[in-house]
């Protein structure tokens, strides 16, 4: 039931910039997102995808699609350097593989790009 940030970072790499990006994190199995339930009243102004989800941004995420087992990113994106980042709770202990996150223009099918993948590890709490 422990918490993690997860962080994703992207930028556009060969071009100043690229619009109209989807980057999709798989979480690894033993994993879900952590989702909070904002009232009406709270931030009006701020998508409820954004209030439910939480964590910080400095890319400027236009719509998050927010599943059991992954979340999308829709966005654009320049050569700098950008960062999401969200909580995610364990839900089972044992070895796991984190899938590597990728991403690619959706109207510009040629350009794409992915993150290296990882093993993760849940311990029982003593």
């Amino acid at each position: 039931g422990d918490e993690v940030t997860v962080r994703v970072r992207v930028r556009a790499t060969d071009r100043e910039s690229l619009d109209q990006v989807a980057l999709v994190d798989i979480l690894p199995g033993g994993m879900e997102p952590v989702l909070s339930s904002p009232s009406d009243s709270d931030e009006p102004n701020v998508p409820i995808w954004r209030r439910r989800l939480g964590g910080n941004s400095t890319w400027n995420i236009e719509y998050a699609d927010i599943r059991e087992d992954r979340v999308i990113f829709y966005g654009n994106i320049n050569n700098s350097m950008t960062e999401v980042s969200y909580k995610v709770r364990a839900t089972n202990v044992g070895e796991f593989v984190v899938p590597p996150a990728y991403g690619e223009a959706m109207y510009e099918r040629r350009t794409f790009g992915r993150s290296a993948g990882a093993n993760f590890k849940i311990v029982p709490a003593n």
